[in-house]
């Protein structure tokens, strides 16, 4: 059981990011000498940063953004082990993934599209 303080700080938290997601929980697991009461054995230190959020974080608007340029399927399937332990089912398994190739050219588009929106606006008054 978390203590009242870290509930309360936990529980306000609205965006959570991860950077270099095969950083933070790589493909091994954690062989640390010194546990924090939080982890269980093996658990990488963000891990159990996770699942704490998890268990003490009611918003239905929190938000979740890992990003790394190489994110190993291991990473990830260890990301969506632990969200899977979220009570409020906010996330969905498997968490979508990105592709940056495919994302900037849905960028793109999308900018064409409303280039060409705002374009045949402007010429409703023109006449």
């Amino acid at each position: 059981e978390d203590a009242k303080e870290v509930k309360d700080l936990l529980g306000r938290v609205e965006v959570v990011i991860l950077d270099e997601l095969d950083e933070l929980l790589p493909k091994q697991k954690f062989t640390g000498r010194k546990l924090a009461r939080y982890q269980d054995p093996g658990m990488w230190p963000a891990e159990g940063l996770l699942k704490r959020l998890m268990r003490n974080n009611d918003r239905e608007s929190l938000q979740l953004v890992a990003a790394s340029a190489t994110a190993y399927l291991s990473s990830r399937l260890r990301l969506e082990q632990v969200m899977q332990r979220d009570k409020l089912k906010r996330f969905p398994v498997p968490l979508p993934r990105l592709d940056p190739q495919r994302s900037t050219a849905a960028v793109l588009q999308a900018a064409a599209a409303a280039r060409a929106a705002q374009g045949d606006e402007g010429d409703e008054g023109v006449g």
